[in-house]
């Protein structure tokens, strides 16, 4: 599945994206997007799955990110989207209110400058698990081709993880891990047919969030394609 991620500031602009993607599935960026209380709950109650998510900013504090995620799960949000690396109370607070409205938990790591060693993003997705997390996603900038390799090899390391975490490989804790930048689109390519439940994409004629995001109408040409070949 494509998920698009919007990053428009104004709510009729965002409103707009949701309701013509085709995917079924949307990432809000509520720090980048101006929204009132009620235009994020208007939003995320529109009937698709959205991912409710808000990363630091000079403009916004702890607390009004924690108002803006929990109105969002409040209302509707399938996914809550937040960073490894935010303060423990700043997470549980937010876990705590996405398991009472049986929203999703998404905790993420990235990397805007290089993919690290295999084994510190293992150690980071499997921290992400222990925080709570039903989805790890692991998201670094490729510089060499092989940097690639190291980020796809992540989703053979999971089973080991789920195992340690639970005693059993198959328990549904999932992995989205993606390469940022133009060398590393391969990984968005290929991160669903290796068990990622979704990978990014930018709306068409929109610019993405993060460096290297192709659009929902050319991963969706890449994916018929590949379901073609495959036939």
């Amino acid at each position: 599945m494509i998920c698009v991620c919007i990053r428009e500031p104004e709510y009729e602009r965002c409103k707009q994206i949701v309701k013509e993607t085709g995917t079924g599935l949307a990432e809000i960026r509520m720090d980048t997007a101006d929204l009132s209380a009620d235009e994020i709950g208007r939003i995320f109650s529109i009937p698709t799955r959205l991912i409710a998510t808000c990363r630091p900013s000079v403009k916004l504090t702890d607390t009004e990110r924690i108002k803006r995620l929990t109105t969002a799960i409040v209302a509707g949000a399938s996914y809550l989207d937040i960073e490894i690396d935010s303060d423990r109370m700043f997470k549980d607070e937010l876990i705590r209110v996405a398991r009472i409205q049986g929203c999703n938990v998404i905790i993420s790591f990235h990397d805007y400058e290089k993919t690290p060693p295999l084994e510190d993003m293992a150690r980071k997705m499997e921290q992400c698990f222990f925080e709570g997390a039903d989805i790890a996603k692991i998201s670094c900038m490729v510089n060499v081709k092989e940097d690639n390799s190291r980020i796809l090899a992540l989703y053979d390391v999971l089973a080991g993880i789920r195992f340690r975490l639970d005693g059993d490989p198959t328990h549904p804790h999932s992995l989205v891990a993606v390469g940022m930048g133009e060398k590393g689109v391969i990984t968005r390519v290929a991160a669903p047919f290796l068990g990622a439940p979704f990978t990014f994409a930018s709306p068409n004629n929109c610019e993405g969030t993060a460096p290297g995001q192709p659009s929902e109408s050319l991963l969706r040409q890449v994916f018929n394609i590949l379901e073609k070949t495959n036939e």
